[in-house]
């Protein structure tokens, strides 16, 4: 009997609203901090990742440029032989393959000529060499 006497008095009515109000304020700032932080994680974790990438990328950056300096020197150093002398077509094979053994961070290496640069008989060529195993061995590709 006591119950329904409480539940009849306001003041106990207006008590309960107020502390279920009041807990489901509290639930909801709990759920929003926790949302809060679990994105705060997230974003921390890929910070530190993109930090970690950028140091790695800046450490390969150096060494990477420097040889690509190197072989963008040797290039230059063949196109300007070719470009000064004119050979033919045993004379450029030998240059080519030597070029490529001269440059150990060369996969390949080649000329092309515009149709009949190279000879009136000969509308295109484009000797390539390639080095398959990375060694000193190498071909020729017509």
């Amino acid at each position: 009997m006591m119950n329904k006497k409480q539940d009849k008095n306001p003041f106990i009515k207006g008590t309960k609203r107020i502390l279920i109000q009041v807990l489901t304020l509290v639930l909801l700032v709990y759920a929003g901090y926790q949302i809060y932080s679990l994105v705060y994680l997230h974003n921390q974790v890929r910070w530190e990742a993109e930090s970690h990438l950028n140091k790695f990328k800046s450490k390969i950056r150096e060494p990477i440029e420097k040889k690509i300096e190197l072989l963008m020197a040797e290039a230059d150093k063949i196109a300007e032989k070719l470009s000064r002398h004119t050979y033919d077509e045993n004379a450029l094979n030998t240059l080519l393959e030597k070029g490529l053994r001269d440059i150990p961070g060369a996969f390949g290496l080649g000329v092309a000529f515009v149709p009949f640069a190279f000879s009136k008989e000969k509308e295109l060529h484009a000797p390539y060499y390639v080095r398959p195993d990375r060694g000193n061995n190498s071909r020729v590709i017509p």
